[in-house]
């Protein structure tokens, strides 16, 4: 029996990204953490299931009140019930309804099915805000009370109408089988590198974004997954065709270009509202082949935009960055190096960010993440054991 595979540092994967994502920024000469714009969308449906997780354990904290429009009492509100009401102010919660592109996570789905049925999705929360006025002899008119109570009845029974279809449907269950593919795709990749360093005394990491200009990568005409026959490829969209075609072109090129100096290559295809379709990657290069990962991360990139007709590809080098992410996981991985790898759990947790929260729909047997390493090569028994243990080691027990 397979023991389960434990992430080897103490990171759910939501607490991974979130820590992948910040960026340390100088601000009128202060540091000051930030976070990444462009992730603005994940961190929205992060925060919605987190809000719940906590909405199915604890309603009470959800129980909203007339005061909590009280411009006066503004900061007596809940943080669960403020950010409950950020998250059905944003105008991006109703495009999971209308999205055709991805599988969203069972309790964003609970969620917007009940918001939406008591028309609460895109809520104009300032509408129903009020002050009561300093002067007591000024009395607001009771229009202003009967808004708000009717709003509060609204949000209550929305938040009841989440609490009873999550349990009716088994959440639990159906948020582990949604999330069984990422979970598998983040442990692999850590152990990955592990394999890859019991034999090899260095790996050089590069993570690339491979994007397209101009709204090249944007699909308008989406693809119909036939979801009657796993072996059918329904109908593609014309997009995605090239852009398969263009993926398997790119691995082609960089395994032509490093030989055996390429130990592995991940890749996961991702799409977006704006920029359409792109690629997140990770190469992994043999460090004691190639040493410097600016330098092959700009060649692995110019493969891509060469690659890409009519100079639409571009590429974002992370490796070239590395002072903006306050743990790094790219560049010469060594056996020892705990710190690099707590980076690289990150890094994975951001490559794979979209599959615990929704899931790129691809037809047939499509898959979205694709990874290849080099077999393990035999254990030699000669020379020295290694003195340390790593932190990886953890990954394999």
């Amino acid at each position: 029996m397979k023991k389960k595979l434990d992430l080897p540092i103490t990171l759910s994967p939501a607490d991974a990204l979130r820590k992948a994502v910040m960026h340390l920024e100088e601000v009128d000469g202060k540091l000051k953490i930030t976070v990444d714009k462009q992730l603005d969308d994940v961190e929205l449906l992060m925060m919605i299931v987190d809000l719940v997780r906590k909405m199915i354990r604890s309603p009470r904290r959800f129980d909203f009140q007339c005061e909590d429009f009280d411009l006066g009492k503004k900061e007596s509100v809940s943080i669960e019930r403020r950010l409950l009401l950020k998250a059905l102010v944003s105008p991006n919660v109703n495009l999971i309804a209308l999205n055709k592109y991805h599988k969203f996570h069972p309790l964003l789905l609970i969620f917007v099915e009940a918001f939406q049925a008591h028309g609460l999705l895109g809520l104009d929360v300032d509408s129903y805000m009020y002050a009561r006025p300093r002067d007591r002899r000024f009395v607001l008119p009771a229009s202003v009370f009967e808004a708000a109570g009717e709003l509060v009845n609204r949000l209550n029974c929305a938040v009841a109408d989440v609490c009873q279809k999550a349990v009716d449907c088994g959440w639990k269950k159906l948020e582990k089988d949604f999330r069984r593919n990422a979970n598998k795709n983040a442990r692999g990749l850590i152990l990955d590198l592990k394999t890859q360093l019991d034999a090899h005394a260095r790996v050089l990491v590069i993570r690339l974004d491979l994007s397209f200009a101009n709204g090249a990568g944007v699909e308008l005409e989406p693809h119909e997954p036939n979801e009657n026959s796993i072996g059918d490829n329904g109908r593609l969209g014309p997009v995605y065709e090239k852009v398969r075609n263009l993926r398997v072109n790119f691995w082609k090129e960089v395994e032509k270009t490093y030989g055996d100096g390429l130990l592995g290559r991940a890749s996961k295809l991702e799409y977006g509202y704006s920029r359409g379709y792109h690629f997140h990657a990770l190469v992994f290069l043999d460090g004691s082949k190639h040493q410097k990962d600016i330098q092959n991360g700009i060649r692995i990139g110019g493969i891509w935009k060469r690659l890409v007709p009519d100079g639409a590809g571009t590429f974002y080098l992370c490796n070239a960055h590395k002072e903006s992410y306050m743990y790094v996981g790219v560049g010469m991985a060594t056996y020892a190096d705990d710190e690099f790898f707590t980076g690289y759990v990150m890094a994975v947790a951001y490559l794979t960010k979209p599959d615990f929260h929704m899931q790129l729909v691809l037809p047939g047997c499509h898959r979205a993440f694709h990874a290849s390493f080099s077999p393990k090569p035999p254990l030699k028994k000669s020379g020295r054991k290694r003195q340390k243990e790593s932190a990886m080691d953890g990954a394999r027990k």
